[in-house]
């Protein structure tokens, strides 16, 4: 083995420890509003891309980790305005990931469905069923055929995230989680005073259950450590009220 002299060891023990302090502090170095990164994950079935950034101030690796997405359907767009507030104010006590549109293609045309007529909500592989083309709910001819469902699905799947809320609109309550408690659903209604209620046929369990392919189904059954549940905004939102969703949503893993 090679002797070295005092003063090398010294200085090798002091680069180590100074790397370890580099890696200690890293996180404190990040950005505390905007996007630490922003990725794009996938393109619409037009082209368009789907991003996701990562929120600045967010608790890198934290357990309370979290994923909002703005919008799914293209006529339900006042979510994107909850996750610009939540990128502009940056995350508080957890690890916090958006996608403000899973379907671009939609909300440019104003419509419900993706450009190819699907509704990307119906389109996710779990309890997927068939139906029909003509109407606003269809669920496309197989499961997770659009790209916008698997480029959602592959982000999800990569950074598994504890929570997955999906932004919506109009009914102004917080759904209940699909196989789930209510302490989450409670939690956010507490936080934004809207009511903690199921949307009718959502209930876990129920013999009026008529939602099929959801987002919140697929990953509430293919992640048993994760929770996802629908967001429901007003028809006509203020400004104030959307900025308290973002608060909300940044305070849920709070204890203030």
């Amino acid at each position: 083995m090679p002797k070295f002299s005092r003063p090398t060891v010294v200085a090798f023990a002091v680069a180590i420890a100074g790397l370890l302090v580099a890696v200690v502090v890293a996180p404190d170095d990040q950005p505390k509003s905007g996007c630490i990164e922003t990725r794009v994950i996938g393109k619409s079935v037009k082209g368009i891309d789907i991003e996701l950034c990562h929120v600045g101030g967010s608790r890198i690796g934290s357990k309370n980790s979290l994923l909002v997405i703005g919008s799914i359907h293209g006529t339900e767009l006042a979510g994107l305005k909850v996750v610009d507030d939540i990128i502009k104010q940056g995350a508080i006590d957890s690890d916090i990931w958006v996608i403000k549109n899973g379907n671009p293609d939609g909300a440019a045309a104003g419509v419900r469905q993706n450009a190819n007529g699907v509704d990307l909500n119906r389109n996710f592989p779990t309890n997927w069923l068939p139906s029909d083309p003509t109407v606003g709910t269809f669920s496309g001819f197989s499961p997770a055929s659009e790209p916008e469902t698997q480029a959602i699905m592959r982000t999800i799947d990569e950074i598994k995230p504890a929570t997955v809320i999906t932004m919506h609109q109009p009914f102004g309550l917080i759904d209940c989680a699909y196989e789930r408690d209510l302490d989450l659903t409670q939690r956010l209604s507490d936080l934004t005073g809207l009511p903690a209620q199921c949307i009718p046929g959502q209930r876990s369990g129920s013999a009026t259950n008529t939602y099929t392919g959801t987002i919140s189904i697929w990953i509430n059954e293919r992640y048993q450590e994760s929770t996802a549940l629908a967001f429901e905004i007003g028809a006509a939102p203020t400004d104030a009220e959307l900025h308290k969703y973002a608060d909300a949503l940044r305070h849920l893993y709070s204890a203030s």
